[in-house]
């Protein structure tokens, strides 16, 4: 009792346990009553048990910011934040190269109870400062990142005389 749990397509927290269903009240604020033979027929996620989670999220940075470093800064970023956990370290993954950034997916884990924070709030800041830390460094985040061209207008210039002169 008091669990987060995950069955099937369900999570929630578990509030009850009877001989036919477990009681879980979701994110959402819905109770759900599952079926004990869904629960021993399929997968069960704890959540709780040891308290260790690994959230992430992804943020896209323009082609021309050098991947290294930007790397470097979101590690060094991520691990700095309190309540982010020294072992297992945190590390960042190139997820994909999109057409106009390359996107970079930060994973780090945290211990939902110890942490003073829940695990979306550290999450939350985790990502504040990930985004001040590239900010300050002048990267460019997907957002900003164009296909647009940049058209130059040439000189005006002029024909001097007429065409009734030219004939």
């Amino acid at each position: 009792m008091g669990d987060l749990i995950r069955t099937g397509n369900l999570t929630g927290t578990v509030k009850t346990l009877d001989i036919r269903s477990v009681h879980l009240r979701t994110g959402d604020a819905c109770d759900v009553y599952v079926p004990n033979a869904q629960i021993f027929s399929q997968e069960l996620y704890n959540y709780t048990r040891d308290g260790l989670r690994r959230p992430d999220f992804t943020i896209g940075i323009a082609y021309h910011d050098e991947p290294e470093q930007v790397i470097a800064l979101l590690e060094n970023t991520t691990r700095s934040v309190s309540d982010v956990l020294a072992e297992p370290q945190a590390f960042i993954s190139i997820r994909a190269f999109a057409t106009n950034y390359i996107e970079y997916q930060v994973f780090f884990y945290m211990d939902v109870g110890q942490s003073k924070r829940n695990i979306v709030e550290l999450t939350n800041d985790v990502m504040v400062s990930c985004w001040r830390t590239l900010h300050e460094a002048g990267m460019t985040f997907s957002t900003d990142v164009t296909t647009a061209l940049e058209i130059r207008s040439t000189p005006a210039f002029c024909i001097e005389g007429s065409l009734a002169e030219t004939k």
